[in-house]
Parts: C-alpha cells; structure tokens; sequence
C-alpha cells in the first residue's frame, strides 16, 4: 500500500535489475505471441512535398501565391493563408535571417535518404492503419518550415509536418524557448518520433469519447488508454516507452511503483474525480507527479489507464481494435478489466 512518508523511493541497484530484467522477458514474450500483421499488400503511397522549399527558398510573392493556389488544402487548412496580406507576410517570413538559419538546419538533416527512411516507415504505419481501417484515406504530407509555429497538424486530408521540430541531435541546433516547450516534451521532439506524432493525430478519428457525461478523471484515463493501445498496435516496432514517450527509466519506474501508483488512485477516490484542475495533475504534461515523487513521470494517469485497456482486451479476446475504439461506455472498460496489480 501506498505510505505517504515514503512516496515513491529509488531504486536499488538491485530491484532495477530485476524490474529491466522481468521488462525484457516480457516484452519478448509478446513480441513472440503477438505477430505484426503482414500489410505488404496494401496499396499505399507516401511522399513527403517539402512545402517550405516552394514557399520559403528564394521565392518571389508571385511564385509564393501560384504555389498556394495550386494546393488549396494545404493553403486553408494546413497555414490557414486567406488574403494577399497574407501572402506577403509570409514572404516577409522567408527573408528572416533565423528562418534561413533554420531552413540550413533542416535541408543539412532531412537528406534524400533520410526522407525515404520516413517516407517509408510512415507507410507500414499507414498500411497497419489501414489493415485495421480499410476505409481510411492517407492523407498528404507536407513538410514546413515556420519557425516554430506548428509542430504536426492533421486535418482529414493533410499533414503538416514542422521539420524543424524534428531534426535529432538536440545539441546541434537552436530550440525553442524552454518556457514554451519544457525539457521532457522537447526530447520526444526527434526526426524518429514523427510517427508517434502522427498516430496519436489519427488514434483521434476513431477513438470515441465517453457516452456518458460525468467526465470523471477514470474517462479521461480509459480514453487516454485506447488512443496509446491503437498507437502500439499501428507502431509495433516502437517501444512502449516510445510510444508514451517516457525515458526507458521513466517507465521502469511506473512498472516497478505500479501497485503504490494504484494503491494511491484507490485510496484518494480519484478515478471519480471531477475537479477540473486535479484530474490534470494526473493526466496533463507535467515533469512529474508532485504528489507522488519527484521519480513519477508526468500523465501517469494516461499511463495507467494504458495498462487498464491492455488487461481489458487480454480479458476480452473477441473484443476487436475496431470494437474497442468505439466503444463509449468507458465504465465497462474500467470495471470488466479486472485491473488490480497486486502489492509485493
């Protein structure tokens, strides 16, 4: 049970060991039962158009505007560009010295090869969704470049991708104020992470929301729990810790506290919660959890609610991808899981 002298202590070398251990063990166990679904028949194309070379490399307000025109949906849904005005703010952008520095930074990362390699792991990705969606359209992928204005937009036809968001080495290039984008969301900001972005974009169009209308925090939790199910199962060769975006320590954590983290959520009534600013405590970004220790990772409560769902369709074997995502009555899910980590 949780004791609230002793929070969330750190591990031992010991217990971490044994915690890395009995995680490898079990991720091979799944990875032997659990196949990836053979896709390769799947008809699916998959090009990334640098848009921030047509619009923002040596261009004229003529050839800026030609360019707009020529791709509408991208003009009024992906950059929201209505008016001539602007048309030549946008040329203004261009002529900035930080966004030619910028501009550098990304053609220097994003090589030919290099768009192939996520041109092509964005394809399994859609493959897989489509597998599960047959009538899913793969929309078109822009790349851009806006100065840290938009990191990954979706639309039901677009994605627009902030290249400079994603250009690896996080020491090699300027980043945006800490302020506005804090450390530990900053490093799930990698060139191999734009997968992550875009499916849990997608896990949106199809993950219903609860039916009900108590909005408890166990809502947010459950719903929380199938957008990460969907992406793990449309991402089968990220890690969990990718695919939450946790450090692998972060998650070695979480599996190791996991009885004290429930024992917590039940003796605090939380799953019922309704406060607004308490239940983001639990499922909002943050470096860590206050109330349980500096070592808790941030949106545990997405995190637990994650493991919910897992236990609910390892339980529940009839019940489909396709069944789980629609499903609104998250009470069900919560209650027919039978989630209950027991203490050591």
């Amino acid at each position: 049970m949780y004791k609230k002298e002793r929070p969330f202590s750190a591990f031992s070398k010991m217990s971490f060991f044994w915690v890395g251990f009995w995680f490898f063990i079990l991720t091979a166990c799944q990875s032997d039962t659990e196949k990836i679904p053979d896709v390769s028949n799947i008809p699916v194309e998959v090009r990334i158009e640098r848009a921030d070379l047509a619009l923002m490399k040596d261009k004229s307000e003529a050839e800026i505007l030609a360019y707009l025109q020529a791709n509408p949906d991208l003009t009024e849904k992906g950059l929201h560009l209505y008016e001539m005005e602007d048309v030549k703010a946008l040329h203004l952008l261009a002529q900035s010295p930080f966004i030619d520095t910028m501009m550098q930074n990304v053609e220097r990362v994003y090589q030919p090869d290099t768009i192939q390699k996520i041109e092509n792991d964005l394809k399994f990705f859609f493959q897989l969704v489509k597998y599960y969606y047959p009538e899913f359209h793969v929309p078109k992928i822009y790349g851009m470049v806006s100065g840290y204005g938009t990191d990954l937009v979706m639309t039901d036809s677009l994605v627009v991708v902030g290249l400079e968001f994603f250009l690896g080495d996080r020491q090699a290039y300027y980043r945006p104020p800490v302020e506005k984008i804090p450390n530990y969301i900053w490093r799930r900001y990698d060139i191999h992470y734009i997968p992550v972005h875009l499916a849990r974009e997608v896990s949106r169009l199809f993950n219903a929301l609860d039916k009900g209308d108590d909005n408890t925090l166990m809502s947010q939790m459950i719903w929380a729990g199938k957008a990460h199910y969907f992406m793990e199962k449309v991402l089968p060769k990220m890690s969990e810790a990718q695919v939450i975006g946790y450090t692998e320590q972060e998650l070695a954590t979480c599996y190791e506290n996991l009885p004290s983290i429930w024992g917590f959520f039940v003796e605090k009534n939380l799953f019922f919660e309704k406060q607004q600013l308490l239940k983001r405590k639990f499922v909002d970004e943050a470096p860590f959890i206050a109330e349980m220790g500096q070592q808790v990772p941030g949106r545990v409560g997405q995190w637990l609610g994650w493991q919910i769902v897992r236990a609910y369709m390892k339980n529940h074997p009839e019940v489909s991808l396709q069944d789980l995502m629609k499903e609104q009555d998250y009470a069900k899910i919560f209650n027919d899981s039978k989630f209950k980590p027991q203490n050591r």
